[in-house]
């Protein structure tokens, strides 16, 4: 009798996980969009998390435009926190027209980002990653602006910084 019972829980529990692991796609499908962002900024984008970065890419694919995109470099100095750094990375993600971030956190530090030139500015992003709460210490220098085609979906961005000596 009492392995019978113990048979049964593991066979109900396994029907709840199975339930539960059927609906949550249909729930993140649901979902995939951006959401409001809670302080009230337009420009800050509240994107779900996604599964994977191609995903996250996907998405943001579909929601700007690919015919005007640009490619903003800056070379980073002042700090060699990969916590600082990272801040900044995730600062700049969020704004709403950023298809892709890139910072390296060796030296030479710098940073990549791909945007959408007719939903945010050079100026803008800059302004953003300099009020980074963590971005005391950092110099900003040598941006670089300049137009580019669509990236391929499954591309590296790599900033031109790595590439100076």
């Amino acid at each position: 009798m009492r392995s019978r019972s113990i048979g049964l829980l593991v066979t109900a529990s396994a029907m709840i996980i199975g339930q539960t692991a059927m609906a949550a796609p249909s729930i993140a499908a649901q979902d995939n969009k951006v959401a409001p962002s809670p302080t009230g900024n337009p420009s800050i984008s509240e994107e779900l998390n996604f599964s994977t970065p191609t995903q996250k890419k996907e998405y943001r694919r579909k929601k700007l435009n690919m015919n005007v995109l640009h490619r903003l470099d800056c070379r980073l100095e002042g700090s060699s926190c990969a916590a600082c750094l990272m801040s900044i990375k995730r600062t700049v993600d969020k704004l709403n027209g950023v298809y892709e971030i890139a910072v390296m956190l060796k030296k030479p530090y710098g940073f990549a980002v791909i945007y959408d030139s007719s939903k945010i500015t050079s100026d803008k992003i800059m302004d953003a990653a300099r009020k980074d709460k963590k971005a005391t210490l950092v110099k900003f220098l040598d941006q670089v602006d300049e137009p580019m085609a669509a990236p391929p979906l499954d591309f590296i961005l790599i900033p031109k910084s790595a590439f100076v000596k």
